[in-house]
């Protein structure tokens, strides 16, 4: 395993060992979408990247989108698209701030529209889980916590 916790090739390590593989990059460039199979591929809308166009191509490849919103701005426009799955991260990017509070906000607008809907980022408990999923989480895509210690897992799944 590459020691780059995020080298493209750690995925192809993991389907080997029929994991299943999400993409989590700022893929900003329809071409980027290829470097690499995955079963899920993050799309963010803060970069304001043509939704519907990399929606399109990543299903043209056998990927299926998660469209990620970190505003109610943002939130609509991911609404708008045949996105299913769709992230509220937690995380300001700009100013890279964690309010667990963004996703209890954002939450019923999405489950309203009846999306599959994953909480990104600041889940560093079961309680932090436990508080997501009773705002309507469907999942949790959990990075940071996993990559500082990955037997922390069987904490927060403990719900």
């Amino acid at each position: 395993m590459n020691n780059h916790k995020g080298a493209l090739e750690n995925a192809l390590i993991a389907q080997r060992a029929g994991l299943p593989v999400v993409r989590k990059d700022f893929i900003y460039d329809e071409r980027k979408l290829s470097e690499v199979q995955a079963d899920l591929v993050l799309l963010i809308a803060a970069l304001n990247i043509d939704l519907d166009d990399f929606i399109a191509a990543a299903r043209a490849i056998g990927m299926e989108p998660l469209v990620e919103a970190h505003s109610e701005e943002e939130l609509e426009r991911a609404l708008e698209t045949e996105a299913k799955i769709i992230g509220i991260n937690n995380r300001n990017l700009k100013t890279l701030e964690i309010d667990l509070g963004t996703f209890e906000r954002l939450a019923p607008r999405a489950k309203e529209a009846g999306v599959f809907l994953v909480a990104e980022s600041g889940v560093h408990s079961p309680e932090d889980a436990r508080r997501m999923a009773q705002a309507g989480a469907d999942a949790l895509l959990v990075g940071t916590e996993l990559m500082v210690g990955p037997e922390r897992l069987r904490k927060i799944n403990r719900l």
